[in-house]
Parts: structure tokens; sequence; C-alpha cells
């Protein structure tokens, strides 16, 4: 499927900058630069003076901003060939007219070379038009400085990418993060992949730029490709508007925990000591009983902390107690408490405020009017306190509450390592050391950001995109930050921690270069997820792997294994020339899939080998006992053929089903007067059409059937239905061989129709064929669902 491309560009823009003339242009622009340079300029509508210096393209006239009533009465006024307006200090283009920013073609999949283009501007060009006009600032080829010879890589600021370029710069330089996407990247180096999904090619470009960090050299990296896949997922990442980089950070941690996620158990999170060495379990229990699950994923073991919210009725007093998880914490700045000036001079420094004042403030109770109390009253009183703290502590500090103006106080903040248990209001010890920061610098041409990393021997780096040099810590305590990001750090020195951590180094070190020889019964994996956090992470999580073991205790295939089987399924039987009656299950057992070579290739054991790294099975007992989790994987274990062949029966059900629909749903001379619960049918709907999403994330069986026809819960005591029932919201309807179909697959009922011209219909029945292929359904289904049964009872 071919991407789709974001619309940046409008049919004005175009034709107003085909038609004019650039002499004309020039000499407007000249009698401007003097009001401007002079601050005299004046909104042509109203006669105010301006701030912000908006330009219409058609007329150069200066204008309010696009949000006030000026630029649509200038519209009104005029042409409408008057609707494009640039704003010269933020560069932003947008149309009134089309109501849209005009992007860049950097920022978005499309080329001035495009086939399909002819004489189109790329909106960048006048940017940089206007705004060297404007700054007299000369176009000139990019210089990199570096003149401190820094080991470390910067990023191209392309199109007002300058946000993202920090957040990446923060996550792509911490440790854990940067080892797991490298891995990722040698595997996609030594296998040519032809990734046709956005969200793959963006994880391969983050996986590039990880393996590039790692190597500690000067290098300039161009994110162009990151850019513009993600503007696929959130277009508010490109453009000229204001920019903020905690929107950015929240877009690229989503993305990163939604490739990564699984589900498992919520105890691994409460840090239970659990030991197991069952399996999950079915896919089904997770659908039919979410609430005793939750994802994983190792972003969210870095991110993750919780706060206890306790809700006070002000009517009843009552207290509901809820827990809240977080990635980030966004606390407001509060004002700045005066001081007197002997004070000030005393004290020699600009008032401030301080982090803690910020937590305290976010400690203080608010009322809560959107909440409903058992009494019935909607006010309460919120408080918030914290439970558990991530790993990688995020704060978002507010600058940017009034969408106008940016709050410039200064919060000072801990820079050396810091316990924050009086920050926390916690009873243990909370030791952070601060990673690094990001920083919103007010720049003309737009919003600008500066991120700075904790460097060698307690050095600090400021990057802003290209441009690297190491900075003072006089110079980190003075800046503006809008980020702040501090790592969990051991409470003390933990002599059995650091050497276990070497030891297990070493261990799969020798392993892995054929230094210590095992069998294979004495080796076993470990998630690399896993061990990445163990080495880097103050407190590691549980080594969660009883997703990846199936009911039958052996290696649970994935979505592959039974597609790529299926297929050579349909093959065989096509070469064989087998009946066209031959049920699935014979060609299954035709291509023989217990044999040891199918068992050995499947895909489920390269993600494996790929995602995990192999240790003695004493030491991963070990760590297991102390930390959690389970079960162990051994080397030689298999992967289930049994699960492959229920997966496989449960699609060729779909496929069969799906045919017979297809068949009759557009059949002519039937209406629809049969009725089916609507949330029946969405169970159904579910079902046979929205599997795919979640069979790729290695949930083998789809969501499950709907079971018998529920239309019983419609109808009242006189079997009529009940007159709140009403059509769209309760129930649907449906022709009459769709429900033949329906009843005869699932059973239940009753049969309901509504008739109310009292039309004849003439009566319908399925064909032979049709019944020989809901038979086969049903013989899937109950294959699966007994072997479903006998995973419960085990």
């Amino acid at each position: 499927m071919q991407q789709q491309k974001l619309q940046s560009t409008c049919p004005h823009f175009q034709r107003i900058l085909l038609q004019r003339s650039i002499p004309q242009v020039h000499k407007s622009l000249s009698k401007l630069l003097v009001l401007f340079k002079n601050k005299q300029v004046k909104c042509d509508v109203c006669q105010r003076k301006q701030d912000y210096l908006n330009i219409c393209l058609k007329c150069e006239k200066p204008l309010c901003d696009i949000e006030k009533i000026c630029s649509a009465e200038h519209l009104r006024l005029n042409s409408p060939e008057h609707c494009v307006i640039i704003n010269i200090h933020s560069n932003l283009i947008a149309c009134l007219m089309c109501k849209i920013e005009i992007y860049d073609f950097e920022q978005t999949l499309q080329t001035e070379e495009d086939q399909f283009i002819e004489e189109i501007i790329n909106p960048q060009k006048i940017r940089m038009e206007y705004h060297k006009f404007f700054y007299k600032q000369e176009a000139q080829n990019i210089q990199f400085k570096n003149q401190q010879n820094v080991q470390h890589a910067g990023m191209l600021n392309i199109c007002n990418n300058s946000h993202l370029n920090c957040v990446l710069q923060i996550l792509l330089n911490y440790p854990v993060i940067q080892q797991i996407l490298q891995k990722i990247n040698s595997e996609y180096e030594i296998n040519e992949y032809s990734l046709k999904s956005n969200r793959k090619q963006i994880l391969r470009e983050l996986s590039a730029m990880a393996s590039i960090y790692s190597q500690h050299q000067y290098r300039i990296i161009n994110p162009s490709k990151v850019i513009k896949n993600l503007a696929q997922i959130d277009s508010k990442i490109i453009g000229y508007s204001r920019k903020d980089a905690y929107d950015a950070f929240k877009t690229v941690i989503n993305f990163l925990n939604e490739e990564f996620k699984f589900s498992n158990l919520k105890g691994y999170f409460k840090s239970n000591l659990i030991y197991t060495k069952q399996a999950l379990g079915h896919d089904w229990n997770i659908i039919a009983d979410p609430s005793l699950y939750m994802e994983y994923s190792f972003i969210q073991s870095i991110f993750s902390g919780e706060l206890i919210s306790n809700l006070q009725c002000l009517n009843c007093k009552k207290i509901t107690k809820s827990v809240e998880q977080f990635s980030a914490l966004s606390l407001e700045l509060p004002e700045i408490k005066q001081q007197g000036f002997f004070k000030q001079l005393v004290n020699n420094q600009k008032q401030s405020i301080s982090l803690q004042e910020c937590l305290d403030y976010f400690y203080e109770p608010v009322i809560d009017s959107l909440t409903l109390c058992s009494c019935g009253a909607r006010s309460g009183k919120r408080q918030y306190s914290f439970q558990q703290q991530s790993n990688l502590l995020c704060i978002h500090l507010q600058r940017f509450l009034n969408k106008n103006q940016k709050d410039t106080k200064h919060v000072s903040f801990p820079i050396k390592d810091h316990n924050f248990q009086e920050y926390f209001n916690l009873d243990s010890e909370q030791n952070y050391r601060l990673f690094g920061i990001i920083v919103h610098l007010h720049d003309q041409g737009g919003d600008h950001f500066e991120t700075i990393l904790k460097y060698q021997n307690s050095q600090f780096l400021s990057i802003k995109d290209e441009i690297i040099e190491i900075v003072s810590q006089k110079y980190v305590e003075e800046c503006e930050a809008l980020l702040l990001f501090y790592e969990k750090v051991d409470n003390q020195v933990d002599l059995f921690k650091t050497s276990l951590r070497k030891n297990l180094q070493n261990q799969h070190n020798m392993i892995a270069n054929q230094e210590l020889l095992l069998k294979d019964e004495e080796l076993c994996y470990l998630p690399h997820f896993w061990f990445e956090q163990f080495l880097h992470l103050a407190k590691p999580p549980s080594i969660i792997t009883s997703h990846l073991i199936c009911p039958h205790n052996l290696l649970k295939p994935d979505y592959w294994d039974f597609r790529i089987e299926y297929e050579n399924a349909k093959s065989a039987q096509y070469n064989s020339q087998l009946d066209t009656n031959t049920s699935f299950i014979t060609i299954g057992e035709v291509q023989n899939s217990n044999s040891p070579a199918y068992i050995q290739e499947s895909s489920a054991q390269k993600q494996l080998q790929l995602t995990s790294i192999i240790i003695p099975k004493a030491v991963c007992e070990f760590l297991i006992e102390k930390y959690g989790g389970g079960p162990i994987i051994e080397k030689n274990i298999k992967t289930c053929s049994s699960c492959i062949e229920y997966a496989q029966q449960m699609s060729r059900r779909r496929k069969l089903e799906r045919q017979l629909i297809i068949k009759y749903e557009s059949l002519q001379g039937y209406d629809r007067i049969f009725v089916v619960h609507e949330e029946w049918l969405k169970k159904w709907q579910t079902y046979l059409y929205n599997s795919k999403q979640i069979l790729q994330r290695n949930n083998l069986f789809g969501y499950p059937p709907p079971g018998e026809i529920t239309n019983y819960l419609l109808l009242d005591k006189d079997q009529q239905i009940i007159q709140q029932k009403k059509e769209g919201q309760h129930f649907h309807m449906i022709t009459a061989p769709i429900w033949h179909i329906l009843q005869e697959i699932y059973g239940g009922g009753p049969t309901i129709s509504i008739n109310p011209h009292q039309q004849q219909y003439e009566p319908f029945k399925l064909q032979t064929d049709d019944l020989f292929q809901i038979k086969e359904i049903k013989t899937l289904y109950q294959n699966c669902i007994n072997q479903y049964k006998q995973e419960i009872q085990q």
C-alpha cells in the first residue's frame, strides 16, 4: 500500500506565486522594511502596531496575527487571491481559504521532481527569500562547528525540526534505548529487508541513528526520512507553527512503546517477585478478562511511574483512591514570591523558583468538577502523591500555558546527584542524576531548541542541531529548561550488583565467542531487552518470558509461522491435485508439520535469537529467582506445531466465512428485514474482519468468535422488541441470506423480522456446497474450542 502524502500545498499558494512580479514585490517589501526596522509596522486593516509581522503574499500588506479578525477582514475586502499570508518571525505560511498550514516539500513525501506536479514552487524557497530580506542573513552553506573536537553526533535542522532533534538526542543517547536499537540495526544490515510499512521504516531509521551515536564519533545526521515518516503518524511534527518538544517526546516514545509492547500479567509491574514456570495461557484469556493483564515494553520500564490520586467528594466527604501511570511529570510554574530589595542585594541573584516549589504546587489539592460521586455530587477535591518512580524521570515545565506568550521564569534544579526523597514525599531514598535537558530558545525564524547532555568527567554538552560544544556548569544552571531528564541511580554502591553485571557480560561474551562450550540443555535464552536494562537501570524489571511460551510449554509460533505454512499448504493442495472438498486439516497432515526441520526453521525461533542473548541456564535460574519472572527458555526449545495447526484452522475458518458473506451480501431480491443484536454483531465483525492487527502482535488466534446470537436480549416477556430498543443503536437489519448463514453457523436467536409492508419474499435456501462449507467452518471452530477448553482445565 502506497503511503498517503500530506497535503502540503494549496492551489491559491501556487497561483499567487506564479503570477507575482518579483520587482514589484521587492519594491513593496523595501518600503515595509523601513517601518520594520523602526518598529512602526501597522496592520493594514486596524492600523494598530503589530509585534508579529504577517504579510499578505498577494499585495505585501502587513496584517495582524492569523487568529485575529483582521486577516479575515482583509480577505473579505479583497479578492480570494489575498488568502495566503507569511509570518516573518516564525516562517509560517498559511492559507485562509483552505485553512491549512503550507508545508515544505522536505517535510512531506512530495518532491519537486514528482511527475504529477508541474511548475510548482517549494514553500521553503519563499520562507528563505522573506527571512533573508528582513534579517539580512546571507545564504551560505552549513558550517559545522566542532572547535573542541567533541566526539558526538549532531543533527541537521532541515525545516524547523529542532524540537524533534532534541528529543532524539536524549532518547538515542540513553544507553538502554541505544543498545536495543543498535542490535536491531545490525539485523537490518545483515538482511536486506524490503520495508513497506511506514512504522517499520521509522524503526529502521531510528536504529541506524542509534548505531551512529554508539560509535562516539563526530557526525552530522540527516533526519529527513524520520521526519517524513513520523509526519504520517503525527502531522504536528512538521510545519512552522509553534513547536513543543514535549509533544514530540510523547510522539516518539508512544511509537517505540507500540512497536515493542506485549501483554502479560499485571503483577510484574507491581514488582512482585513472581517466579513462574507456566506459560501465559491462551490468547483468548487476555481478550476475555483484560483487567488481569497489561501491556509491557522496555520503554514502559524506563519511563513509567505511578501516581496515587485521592479524590474527596465535597458533599459526602467520601475519598476515592486510584492509581495512575505516567511517563512524564508536567508541572505548572507557580508565581515567584517577591523578595525585598535588601534581600535581593544580599543574595546577589535574580529571582527564580525551584523545582521543589513546582512540585509543592503540583501537590496542592485542586477542585475537580468532572467526576461523579455515588451521592450524586459532581465536585471533588483531588490531590496527588507518588507511589513509584521511573528509571528515567522526565519533568516537563509548562512554559506555554498561555498560547501566545512564553513563561520565562528561571527554575533552579539539581545538577549533581541528588536524593529526591523530599521532592516526592517518599519514605525511602530516591537518588537521581541529571541526564539531559531540553531548552527552548526564542529565535528569529521560529522556535529553536537546545539539548544539554551529561558528558565525560562531569562535563556538559550543548547541542544545537549540528553545533556541538562543551559548556560550563554555570551555563547549565542558568538555562531556561523546558524538559528535564533524571536517571535513577543506586542509593549506595552495590558491589554485588556490579560484580553480577560484570560476570553476566563475561559469560555472554565467552559463549558468543565460543570460548565457553556448553551443551544445548545447559544454555538458555535471556531477553536482550532485559539484559540491557539490567546493565544500565538502577531498578531492572522482572524477566518476563511467559508470553513467549504456548500452553503446551513449547515456543509459541508467530504470525508468519502459520501464514507461511498456510500458503505452503495451499500450494501443496494445488500441486498434488487434491480433491476440492479436502479439508484444511488433511492438507496439514500432507505437509507433515511435526517434522523436526519444520520446527527448527520457524520464524518464532529466528525472532527469539534476534531479541535474546544466550547464557548458562544456571545463571538464568539465579536471575529469575532474584528478580522474578520466568519461565526459563532453553536453547533447544522447539516451536509448537499444534498451535500452528490450530491457528491455521482459525485462519481457514475466517476465510471460508468471509467467502460466504461476500457471495450473498449483495444478492438481489431480499430486503433487510431480519433483526440482529448490535452488541453481538460488533463482536462478530471484530472477529471476522479486525483480527489481522492483533494477529501480527503474536496473538495467534485473533479475536474469538462471538458465540450464539443474542437476539433474546432485545425482547420483553411477550416476545416483542422492547420499546426503548432502537434500530442502529441496539440492533441492525440484515437480509435473509445473511441471517440464515449466521444462524446456521452460530445458532441462537430467536428469529426476529420486521416487515411493515408485509411484502412476500421467496424462501431462501442455502446451496449444497454452502452447507458443506458451513459444516467445515463449524468443525474447525469446534476443534479450536475443544483445544481451548483443555488448556483452561490444565
